[in-house]
């Protein structure tokens, strides 16, 4: 009883442990919210993934001729840019970091500060949905958002009824508190379960031995 005890004891323990690691270390981000009145292509998806130090900007599904991703804004948790550049791995595309404002966004994405806010574009402007992998000097975990929930903004263009569109899309953490309401993060709920359950063990286990 007691080796299953603490079979059980140390399982739990390296289930909390590794849940806060795999948050620690990666967290997709549905780029989704479509600045009002812009069009979207359907069957489309923007996805960012913070991974130690590094962004990965991909889009997937059905693209539609000439797709490309042409500028990508973030926010750091350092409120500098450190990015120091990033490549396009599906064309071997090079790109750069350069300054931005908060005026280059729509309004919809207002309360991206300025002196967070960085372009990320593209030298030869070759067209491609990605998948664009950003780097930086400093880790970008815990990510930072801003009062409306926003941690990245990108830009998006393609060709459509013989016309060029585009459209400005952004993205939310799911660590992002929405007044309106919440769905915790898996790590938030299986931590406090966790510790709990140890308390539980501790207890049941001092109960025991008292007998």
């Amino acid at each position: 009883m007691e080796n299953r005890s603490a079979f059980l004891f140390g399982l739990l323990v390296l289930l909390a442990f590794t849940s806060s690691i795999a948050a620690a270390e990666q967290e997709t981000v549905s780029v989704n919210y479509i600045n009002p009145g812009d069009p979207f292509p359907t069957d489309v998806e923007v996805t960012a993934v913070y991974e130690g130090n590094n962004i990965t900007v991909e889009a997937t599904g059905t693209l539609p001729t000439n797709f490309d991703i042409k500028r990508i804004y973030y926010i750091t948790n350092s409120g500098t840019n450190n990015c120091t550049g990033g490549l396009n791995t599906a064309t071997d595309e090079t790109w750069n970091c350069v300054s931005g404002t908060s005026g280059d966004v729509p309004s919809y994405f207002r309360d991206f500060p300025a002196q967070y806010l960085t372009a990320v574009t593209d030298n030869q402007k070759e067209k491609s949905g990605g998948p664009i992998v950003l780097y930086f000097e400093e880790p970008l975990q815990p990510i930072v958002y801003t009062a409306d929930g926003f941690a990245i903004v990108v830009h998006v263009g393609w060709e459509e009824d013989g016309g060029d569109q585009s459209s400005w899309v952004g993205g939310k953490p799911d660590s992002y508190v929405d007044p309106s309401g919440q769905i915790p993060e898996f790590p938030s709920i299986i931590l406090p379960v966790a510790a709990i359950m140890g308390i539980m063990f501790v207890a049941q286990n001092r109960r025991r031995k008292g007998e």
